[in-house]
């Protein structure tokens, strides 16, 4: 085995690496190196490789040398790389040849690093979200089923999950899901054909003594006060847009950190069938002045947390963000699709939105804890809407929850896309400022009844305010035929004395 340059422990270093040779790390890190060497491409390819010495292995009962490939970089990352050269040097102190598992079947501790590798790239994980999930199971996987073939794992194996479920239950639930999809992608290698995790081994697990912990969320009655906070804050306009749109919209963070121009589409809407998936394109901004086209915001199935695309549709409010946006959009050259390009990195920090959120100090819903993000964003919004009587489908929709069961979710077709536009305008409305507190929700069937019985009776009213005046006015003209009879019945007595004295003047002549 040739030398190798040492290079300091960083994925940058590795990124940045552009000529061919043997790079290793330095003392501590298990003779784990990078060899770098021209592909017949004309490109660099990287591919990582150890030297562990296998005990007892050697003449006289000495340590021997073994070479051994762990994969390719970037597929394999480096602190994937990292923890195969602990394993394999843990192997390798027993006396046992970490090569002698390669042609046959994996470890579980092989197949979760590979997992967690496959998985984060295709889900676009942080690295911080990589290391949180190796982490967990190597404290609580590894130590009892770690160094395992998978297909010698039984029931038996994995019953250090159910004093876990009953002391630590949901680190322990995460962790048992985690390790079921790690099985299933080896039943789908061909590693193993049941997942030992499957509904009946989980069904001898305990639910344990536990209470299901909320995110903390800001109290719906506070909302126009944060969303004045945000607008004042100091923070760049990419993060306080970003921080308004998650909590106006009730999105989770990764959705809208994820948002890229094309997602943004517009159609004209005439009758409640045109809110279909169909007929949908991306906005003409140019054209936007005077459009009477709806817009709704397409968010695809890989920024939803349960893979299934969502579509919400765009308040007032939330286009006025879009356009304000507008103007610094392609300032982000590693991203310039992107809605909220960040000032460095792939994308917005999580972890400076969640803190100008917590600056502001308003309380949580929760006592003694602190309002988060995720809470703020969803929770507020489903509180909000109970308190002002929206139906249960409309406001579980317009969280991208399930609605009923599984039967009536099999059947039931409509994303209720124009009642929930309603809904968010008027949620966007309130945290404006704009929607008085007394607001109630009505389905528009019992609106369009409230509104005919009110016609009725403003008709009604009117008829009787007629009927009314005319009343009036045929008592006057009685009034008036009265007077009317009195002059006539005076002048009758008049004309009669007059009559009389005519008669009495003729007699006596």
């Amino acid at each position: 085995m040739t030398s190798s340059k040492t290079i300091p422990f960083k994925t940058l270093s590795i990124d940045n690496l552009d000529e061919p040779g043997r790079y290793g790390f330095g003392r501590g890190y298990h003779g784990l190196v990078i060899e770098v060497t021209c592909l017949s491409t004309g490109k660099l390819g990287k591919r990582w490789e150890q030297r562990v010495r296998i005990s007892g292995k050697g003449k006289n009962g000495t340590a021997k040398p073994k070479d051994l490939g762990l994969g390719t970089y970037p597929e394999v990352g480096l602190a994937a790389a990292l923890q195969l050269a602990e394993h394999n040097a843990e192997l390798a102190k027993t006396g046992f040849n970490p090569a002698e598992q390669q042609p046959g079947i994996p470890t579980f501790r092989h197949e979760a690093l590979k997992w967690v590798n496959k998985t984060g790239a295709q889900e676009d994980w942080s690295d911080r979200t990589k290391s949180i999930i190796q982490r967990v199971l190597a404290d609580y996987a590894f130590p009892h089923v770690g160094d395992m073939p998978v297909n010698k794992i039984t029931y038996q194996d994995l019953a250090f999950l159910s004093p876990l479920l009953v002391n630590m239950h949901p680190t322990a639930v995460k962790i048992a899901s985690t390790m079921r999809k790690i099985f299933s992608q080896c039943v789908v290698d061909g590693h193993i054909t049941l997942n030992p995790l499957n509904d009946d081994f989980r069904a001898t697990l305990p639910t344990g003594n536990h209470q299901t912990e909320h995110h903390p969320a800001l109290p719906h009655r506070l909302l126009p006060k944060a969303i004045s906070a945000i607008d004042k804050s100091p923070a760049a306009l990419v993060y306080r847009t970003a921080l308004k749109t998650i909590i106006l919209n009730g999105v989770r963070p990764h959705s809208a950190i994820k948002a890229k121009w094309p997602e943004i589409q517009w159609k004209d809407i005439y009758t409640d069938d045109d809110w279909d998936d169909t007929g949908w394109e991306p906005v003409e901004w140019d054209a936007l002045e005077g459009s009477t086209k709806t817009i709704a915001w397409h968010i695809p199935a890989e920024n939803m947390k349960r893979r299934k695309p969502f579509v919400i549709p765009v308040t007032t409010h939330l286009l006025q963000i879009l356009i304000e946006l507008r103007s610094i959009r392609g300032q982000s050259k590693g991203a310039p699709d992107l809605i909220f390009p960040p000032t460095q990195g792939k994308h917005l920090s999580r972890a400076y939105l969640i803190a100008i959120l917590k600056s502001f100090g308003f309380p949580s819903d929760t006592r003694g804890k602190t309002i988060t993000l995720h809470g703020t964003a969803r929770s507020t919004l489903r509180t909000w809407a109970k308190t002002r009587s929206v139906d249960k489908d409309t406001a579980e929709a317009a969280l991208a929850h399930d609605i009923g069961t599984t039967v009536e979710n099999t059947y039931m077709r409509w994303d209720l896309l124009e009642p929930r536009a309603r809904l968010m305008q008027a949620y966007a409305d309130f945290a404006m400022g704009i929607l008085p507190d007394e607001w109630k929700w009505i389905e528009p069937e019992v609106q369009a009844r409230l509104d005919e019985a009110e016609r009725r009776a403003k008709e009604a009213e009117q008829r009787a305010l007629g009927a009314e005046q005319r009343a009036l006015q045929a008592e006057q003209r009685r009034a008036e035929d009265k007077q009317q009879l009195k002059r006539l019945e005076v002048e009758l007595t008049d004309m009669k004395g007059m009559l009389k004295a005519a008669l009495s003047l003729n007699n006596t002549a």
